[in-house]
């Protein structure tokens, strides 16, 4: 049985996997939409009817009280859908392909653990945080270290690039404390700015349309008129990963807008957040992720400031920290802080993709 299903995803592999990038591209957009979409249909009436809701923290606002009967796990409905569209229409010999995937799944599965904890044991903190870094760590140190025996060139150029001036800086050893910085670092970052309706499946999407982008641009060696690229190898299929993320968030988003039907949960945030992190080091683009998803870096940051100052003071710097969470204590309607948010993460896009364009 296995090798059947094994042969038929390298068929469909072999059909598809042609020159017509943008081909493969949109098909796996459908894909992941279509699985997405279902998935999460059948997720919510499975929830709904054993009545499995992830309970709310009491040192949240008081206003979201009103979602304690919302199910979770939407997440998990994403990661079948870039799951799948991965195995069908991407080129399963691409070593970044594989690391991505690998970091990925693993990333939602810690995430999925963590939900399964809150939702079926009533722990609204799930498992500590510091077993979650050390896990995401040795993940990350694992894939790096085949990267490493595998010889790729990601793993021996030790440069990034500086947006704007279009510099390649050499950072020597410390290129491989950043990769694992980078991953960890978003995929915490995008779990933390998960707390609204909506509001970080917007910036996930226009993050993903940018690396797509550039990834597309690289592909077919056009940086020299349009936008600044690194061509260390052939990124094409990150552009086709990209394009089903873009689907299963899509697929998300018409459930998880506001009033939410779904929660993400941290399976799907930690692996969409790995996914990005991950992409954004393969193609060298950390900088210019920072710019583009510095809507994640402001809501990590105001946490990490919040619990700095309590313990170090004994004084809050936000009224409730992450960032959102401080604006609806401002009195900020909810769907008022994800429109901005939006707005905001639109306009780093913008100026993100300025400090690449090649004039």
């Amino acid at each position: 049985m296995f090798n059947y299903i094994k042969s038929f995803f390298i068929i469909q592999n072999n059909i598809v996997n042609i020159d017509f990038l943008l081909t493969r591209s949109t098909l796996s957009f459908v894909t992941a939409f279509v699985i997405t979409f279902f998935t999460i249909l059948f997720l919510i009436y499975l929830l709904k009817k054993s009545k499995s809701y992830q309970p709310i923290r009491d040192e949240g606002p008081t206003s979201h009280n009103v979602k304690k009967n919302i199910p979770t796990f939407g997440g998990l409905a994403c990661c079948f859908g870039l799951l799948i569209s991965t195995l069908l229409f991407c080129n399963m010999n691409d070593i970044y392909i594989i690391a991505t995937l690998i970091i990925s799944m693993s990333f939602g599965l810690i995430g999925l653990i963590d939900d399964i904890t809150k939702v079926f044991f009533h722990n609204t903190n799930g498992f500590k945080g510091s077993i979650k870094i050390m896990l995401e760590t040795l993940i990350c140190c694992l894939v790096l270290l085949w990267l490493i025996s595998n010889d790729s060139p990601i793993t021996n150029e030790h440069t990034i690039f500086i947006p704007f001036i279009h510099y390649m800086l050499y950072i020597g050893i410390f290129f491989i404390p950043l990769i694992i910085f980078t991953i960890i670092g978003s995929s915490n970052a995008v779990n933390l700015t998960d707390g609204l309706d909506g509001l970080v499946i917007v910036p996930i999407i226009l993050s993903a349309l940018a690396f797509f982008v550039i990834a597309i641009f690289s592909a077919y060696g056009v940086n020299a008129v349009f936008i600044k690229t690194i061509n260390f190898d052939n990124p094409s299929e990150l552009a086709v990963m990209c394009s089903a993320v873009i689907g299963s968030g899509i697929a998300f988003l018409m459930f998880n807008r506001y009033p939410a039907k779904i929660f993400m949960g941290d399976v799907g945030s930690l692996m969409f957040g790995a996914f990005l992190g991950c992409v954004a080091v393969f193609l060298r683009y950390e900088i210019f992720f920072a710019i583009i998803g510095l809507i994640f870096v402001l809501e990590a940051l105001s946490d990490i400031i919040q619990i700095i100052s309590w313990r170090i003071f004994g004084k809050k710097i936000f009224k409730m920290a992450p960032l959102h969470h401080h604006f609806e204590q401002c009195g900020w309607k909810e769907k008022k802080v994800v429109l901005i948010f939006w707005s905001f993460s639109l306009i780093c896009l913008i100026i993100g993709f300025l400090g690449i364009i090649n004039f």
